[in-house]
């Protein structure tokens, strides 16, 4: 059983296929760079869409002395939130899907300005809902994305997907076969891969571990060995 992960994992990852049949390779499809950018001057209800734009953010405040406990947050996905928590700033509405953060603050805080923290290949689901609903937002964009596809030539029983940018990546240079199950994050990453298959099982929850799980019960299925399971 040979599975690829589009991005690093970490050796406690990675140790979720300890004692299978499972070849485990994986390589960042995407890199994260940070740009130069500014705080506007009022800085209150802020929206944060990946752990990456809260790094980047928490990192530029303590450089400028910013009081992040003065900050209501927003964010989109589990391990965003406890990245916000980890750090003291009041987390608000954390939810996994950028569309369900759109609903509650169109629903809840409609009359609110805020600061959308993100990157270059953002998704158009949030600005469109503040442009259709008339909420005024400022966005401000953290870090670009380098798309840095490798080709394979492996034939995969899985490859596991973490976002809409390593999908495009990865197919830059490889194909799916319809033998080779993509197992992906959320909902999103999904939309982005339905295109290339229909062979596509989605995560539990929207973390790391979850899609880790979910291949580990499909490569379970397929009749690879764990004694763990």
């Amino acid at each position: 059983m040979q599975v690829l992960s589009t991005k690093i994992l970490s050796k406690a990852q990675k140790s979720f296929f300890d004692g299978t049949d499972i070849k485990l390779y994986h390589h960042d499809f995407i890199q994260i760079l940070a740009k130069d950018f500014s705080f506007p001057n009022t800085l209150e209800h802020c929206i944060f869409t990946s752990q990456n734009t809260v790094r980047i953010f928490v990192e530029k405040a303590n450089e400028l002395g910013v009081n992040l406990k003065s900050i209501k947050a927003y964010c989109v996905g589990v391990k965003t939130a406890q990245l916000l928590k980890s750090h003291g700033i009041d987390l608000v509405y954390p939810t996994d899907y950028a569309s369900d953060l759109a609903e509650y603050l169109i629903a809840n805080h409609s009359k609110l300005h805020f600061t959308f923290f993100c990157g270059n290949m953002r998704l158009d689901t949030l600005p469109l809902a503040f442009y259709q609903n008339k909420i005024s937002y400022t966005e401000i964009q953290l870090y670009e994305v380098q798309l840095t596809s490798i080709k394979f030539t492996n034939n995969w029983n899985a490859v596991l997907f973490f976002s809409p940018s390593g999908v495009e990546s990865f197919l830059q240079q490889n194909m799916l076969s319809k033998d080779t199950t993509a197992v992906c994050i959320g909902t999103t990453t999904a939309s982005a891969v339905n295109r290339f298959t229909e062979n596509i099982k989605i995560s539990t929850e929207t973390t790391v571990e979850s899609v880790l799980q979910k291949t580990r019960e499909i490569v379970y299925a397929q009749g690879c060995s764990n004694k763990k399971l």
